[in-house]
C-alpha cells in the first residue's frame, strides 16, 4: 500500500464515463479522505493526458477495470489492465451491462471480478479488498448505507447510459 491515501485507478471507455463517475463517487462517499480515485476526466485542461494517465497508473494501489460488452475489445482498457497485471498490481475486473467473466480474455478470467450491480460483490470489494487489504481497517461503518447508495447511484448511471 502507498503511504498516505490509497490510490485507486478506474479504467473505462469514454462512453461509460457516467458509470465510472458513479463508482468513483460511491468509493469516495464510503472511504472519504482515505482514498484518492483517479479517472482520466479529472486531468486538468492543458495537462499532458498520456503522461498523467501513466503517472496515475504507476502510482495506483488498485486498478478497477470497468468491462462491458462495448469495452472488452477496446485498446486502452486492455493496455491499462495489462500494465496492472504485468507490474504486479491488484487488478479487479468490474462487470456491467450484462457482461460476465466468461466473455473476457483468459488472462482476465483468472482474476476474480465483480458485477457492479450485485450488492454481495460490491460489499466484498468495499469490505475485503479496500477496507481490510488496502486501508488495514477492521471494517467500514454503515456498510448497508453504502450498499443502498451504491445500488441507487449505479442503477441511475446505467439507466442514463442506456437511454
Amino acid at each position: 500500500m502507498a503511504k498516505g491515501k490509497v490510490k485507486i485507478f478506474i479504467s473505462h471507455i469514454f462512453e461509460e464515463e457516467e458509470i465510472a463517475k458513479a463508482i468513483k463517487q460511491e468509493l469516495e462517499n464510503c472511504f472519504q479522505d482515505r482514498i484518492n480515485v483517479f479517472l482520466s476526466e479529472t486531468i486538468p485542461f492543458g495537462e499532458d493526458w498520456q503522461r498523467n494517465v501513466n503517472v496515475n497508473l504507476k502510482d495506483a494501489d488498485l486498478l478497477l477495470i470497468l468491462f462491458s460488452p462495448d469495452s472488452i475489445e477496446r485498446p486502452w482498457i486492455n493496455i491499462e489492465a495489462g500494465y496492472g497485471i504485468i507490474s504486479g498490481k491488484k487488478v479487479i475486473p468490474m462487470f456491467c451491462l450484462g457482461l460476465n467473466e466468461s466473455r473476457l480474455h483468459y488472462i482476465y478470467q483468472r482474476l476474480k471480478g465483480i458485477d457492479i450491480e450485485m450488492i454481495a460483490d460490491v460489499h466484498r470489494l468495499l469490505e475485503e479488498n479496500i477496507a481490510k487489504d488496502l486501508l488495514k481497517l477492521d471494517g467500514i461503518e454503515n456498510v448497508s448505507k453504502h450498499m443502498d447508495s451504491w445500488k441507487k447511484s449505479i442503477s441511475s448511471a446505467i439507466s442514463t447510459y442506456l437511454n
